[in-house]
C-alpha cells in the first residue's frame, strides 16, 4: 500500500491554515502570455478572411459554370423532346 504523508496544519482553535499565495508571475511572462493570445487569434482572423476571399472570388466562376451547365441540360432535354415523340393516332 502507498502511504500518504501529508501534512494538514491546523491552528490551536481547530481552523486550517491557509497555504501561502503563489508568487505572481513576472511582467515579462505576462506580456508574453498576451503576445501570444493576439498572435493565435490575428492568426484565425487571418484564416477566416483568407477564407472569404477565396469564396467571393471564386464565386462569380461557380455561378457562371452553373449557368453554362444549366443551359446545356435545358438544350439537351429540349433536343431529346423533338426526337422521341410518339404519336398515338392519324399522323398531323
Amino acid at each position: 500500500m502507498k502511504e500518504d504523508h501529508k501534512i494538514i496544519e491546523m491552528t490551536l482553535d481547530g481552523e486550517f491554515v491557509s497555504p501561502p499565495e503563489p508568487p505572481r508571475p513576472p511582467v515579462g511572462t505576462k506580456l508574453m502570455l498576451w503576445a501570444i493570445m493576439a498572435t493565435v487569434l490575428s492568426m484565425a482572423v487571418l484564416v477566416v478572411v483568407v477564407t472569404f476571399w477565396l469564396i467571393v472570388t471564386i464565386l462569380p466562376f461557380v455561378l457562371l459554370a452553373a449557368a453554362i451547365a444549366y443551359a446545356a441540360y435545358r438544350y439537351q432535354v429540349w433536343r431529346s423532346g423533338r426526337s422521341f415523340v410518339r404519336w398515338r393516332g392519324p399522323l398531323p
